[in-house]
């Protein structure tokens, strides 16, 4: 047993938010796929933001500048259509030097994004739809003609999946795209999916000082579950502390 943390003295001094995670030193990408990594917060009790009335659980200062670490450290963001209804995310980096270090390294000032949609049913006026660079939305053959030409022009549409997006071979089209590290920043029925087909390599997980209860509230998973020979487990790789939030990182075990 370990103690990890515990509050300091009352005399310690306070040390500036500089860097919430520091040097982020990730695996090299598969050749098949993106090395993908997820960010989310939660509550004590497991529960996320989606979108509902008066939740506020993102937004302090350290999850604000660990968010945008984790982005300037990606090549695309990808969003489950859920997560781009409810919340309407802003998804650029709001840091400007992590913006400069990202140019001086030769890479666009944000990461592209995608989104994974089924339906492909998203709305067209949603602030995502109306950055520089246009998104990709991974479809299935479900989209309709008309979902089709509400997007005309917003978004590149990429049908891969008879009823449900194929992940797999979404991952492998990203990598064929030049896109080396991939981060996933939810919802939770998208994050199941993804580490069901072993497409997770690493979770970022913010632990919000909060308790939320509800049945309904989504959790950090959601999807059917897994089976009790299935269960996934994970290697700690850090934890930091800032004002009661704690920040996690886990690394997904691979099998022998």
């Amino acid at each position: 047993m370990r103690l990890l943390y515990e509050p300091p003295a009352e005399d310690s001094p306070s040390l500036p938010l500089i860097r919430l995670y520091g040097k982020l030193d990730f695996p090299p990408p598969y050749p098949e796929r993106p090395y993908i990594f997820v960010n989310m917060a939660m509550t004590l009790d497991g529960k996320v933001v989606s979108g509902l009335p008066g939740f506020l659980l993102t937004g302090s200062p350290a999850d604000r500048l660990g968010m945008d670490e984790l982005r300037a450290a990606a090549d695309c963001l990808l969003i489950g259509a859920g997560t781009l209804r409810t919340e309407n995310p802003v998804l650029h980096i709001r840091h400007p030097a992590l913006r400069q270090q990202r140019v001086s390294e030769g890479m666009p000032e944000n990461p592209f994004y995608a989104v994974v949609s089924g339906s492909g049913r998203l709305p067209a006026e949603s602030r995502a739809f109306s950055t520089p660079a246009k998104p990709l939305i991974f479809t299935t053959r479900q989209m309709t003609e008309a979902n089709r030409k509400d997007l005309a022009g917003r978004a590149e549409i990429v049908i891969t999946g008879e009823k449900a997006v194929d992940l797999p071979d979404m991952a492998r089209l990203l990598r064929e795209r030049g896109v080396r590290y991939l981060l996933l920043e939810g919802g939770p029925n998208l994050t199941f999916s993804m580490l069901e087909a072993g497409l997770i390599d690493e979770f970022f997980i913010t632990l919000a000082p909060l308790l939320k209860g509800g049945k309904d509230t989504p959790t950090l998973l959601e999807g059917e579950g897994f089976a009790p020979g299935k269960v996934k487990r994970l290697t700690l790789c850090s934890i930091r502390e800032h004002e009661g939030e704690v920040f996690l990182r886990y690394r997904v075990n691979r099998p022998a």
